[in-house]
């Protein structure tokens, strides 16, 4: 019975990963293979994090098993372990007997053909044979692995405009920079923004989470490996090596042991790496960009981040402010959101009550923009269509966050400036009921959409 389900597997179009209940891979099939150039050997009994370089949060065998539960279909772009650019739609699910989660399976569908003949169709799109210009629709281009550009950063706060100033300057040289701000103030878009608009643009730009990983494995995957080095080792590139010519984000560097910082900073130094478990210096040409989510001098001080290292990598050093420091930007930031969820889920939500306002403003917002963010998307999943968001649809804690500071905030000038707006945006209403807006601020009420 066990030959013939794998026969099954064996000949399925689509490619299918499975684990067991620690995570580790016990079975590929032929389909899945080819999308990774591997063989079973190369795989079994490894972590899926150590053989497609993703965290916890983009594998969709680690959310089965973490959440117990079904993973819906995502795209996925990484660089497998031969070092190829990969492009697949996956989702994920739990396997379970008697309610006892034994692993997961991942089914995998290798889109990078597809991939390439839509760029090839725009392309040609973009040129026709007589020469005459025909403007194609806006596609963001992510064969970089970027997503995001300076333009989708959105804020008219001074310290915020001023960061983003920081960001354009540094992305025309080839320094190192380092990005620190609390979680969820857009770190990553920042670095991602810098990549896009530098000469490195038309290279690979690669993000770790410092976080996620154990030291070990962490060092198998910024350096690489050799056959041989431990068991099961294989040759395979680090991420030094994939993101020759382009840029390496080492996200929450903080969060790195010490004793690796020490090898990080010879390769900044020598400008090649060794694989674990090698003899031979390999030379790379990468530029650093990286973050943290506390103060550089606190990290230095608490012993977080080694000296040397800090001065070697904040060449130039870009403070992110908390949304606590940007509630101008607040009204805006909402704007946006529903506008975009609005197309999300097919509504046409107006916008959100005075008294959502008043209470967005007087909020501490310990998660930042990524909190706001996620709360309106909570919001607008039971409001009713064309309605305000009132504070009967927000989350109970920030309910309680926004009760516990009214006393201390009440007074604040600046947010009862901004409240007293209340007549107005309900005249102007924001039209983000035109689900055709693409939260176009300049049309819609002209709050301008400023870039630096």
């Amino acid at each position: 019975m066990k030959q013939r389900y794998e026969q099954a597997l064996e000949s399925l179009f689509d490619g299918v990963i499975i684990s067991d209940k620690e995570g580790n891979i016990v079975y590929i099939n032929k389909a899945q293979e080819k999308i990774d150039n591997v063989t079973k050997d190369d795989v079994y009994h490894k972590n899926p994090l150590e053989v497609f370089n993703l965290d916890n949060e983009s594998s969709v065998l680690m959310q089965a098993l973490n959440t117990k539960g079904d993973v819906p279909d995502r795209h996925q772009y990484y660089i497998n372990m031969v070092g190829q650019a990969v492009n697949i739609v996956t989702y994920g699910y739990p396997l379970k007997v008697n309610d006892k989660i034994i692993g997961a399976v991942a089914i995998c569908r290798d889109t990078t053909k597809a991939k390439d003949l839509a760029e090839k169709v725009l392309q040609f799109y973009n040129s026709p044979p007589n020469g005459q210009t025909v403007k194609a629709p806006a596609v963001k281009a992510k064969s970089n692995n970027t997503y995001y550009t300076f333009k989708d950063l959105i804020g008219n706060n001074a310290a915020f405009k001023e960061a983003i100033r920081w960001a354009q300057i540094s992305a025309e040289t080839d320094s190192s920079v380092l990005i620190y701000g609390l979680t969820g103030t857009g770190k990553e878009l920042f670095a991602q923004s810098v990549h896009s608009q530098s000469n490195r643009k038309n290279g690979h730009f690669i993000g770790i989470n410092c976080a996620a990983l154990p030291e070990s494995l962490l060092e198998s995957i910024l350096f690489g490996t050799v056959k041989g080095a431990f068991t099961g080792a294989i040759d395979r590139p680090g991420l030094f090596e994939q993101a020759n010519g382009g840029t390496l984000f080492l996200d929450e560097l903080n969060s790195m042991p010490l004793g690796l910082q020490a090898k990080l900073l010879r390769v900044l130094q020598d400008k090649s790496i060794r694989r674990v478990g090698g003899i031979q210096d390999i030379s790379v040409d990468v530029r650093i960009l990286s973050s943290l989510n506390t103060d550089p001098n606190e990290a230095v001080k608490n012993k977080a981040l080694r000296q040397d290292l800090f001065y070697r990598l904040a060449v130039v050093s870009i403070r992110i402010p908390p949304l606590e420091e940007r509630q101008d930007d607040i009204p805006m930031l909402t704007s946006f959101f529903i506008g975009k969820h609005n197309q999300k889920f097919n509504k046409s939500v107006k916008h959100i009550s005075s008294e959502v306002m008043k209470c967005f403003l007087n909020y501490h917002w310990p998660g930042n923009v990524r909190e706001l963010e996620h709360v309106l998307e909570c919001a607008m999943v039971v409001v009713e269509d064309g309605s305000y968001i009132t504070l009967d649809h927000l989350p109970h804690y920030i309910i309680e966050g926004y009760e516990r500071q009214q006393d201390s905030c009440i007074n604040n000038d600046h947010v009862n400036n901004i409240v007293v707006f209340d007549d107005d945006f309900r005249k102007l209403d924001y039209q983000n009921n035109h689900k055709k807006s693409n939260y176009n601020f300049k049309q819609q009420n002209g709050i301008p959409r400023k870039k630096v």
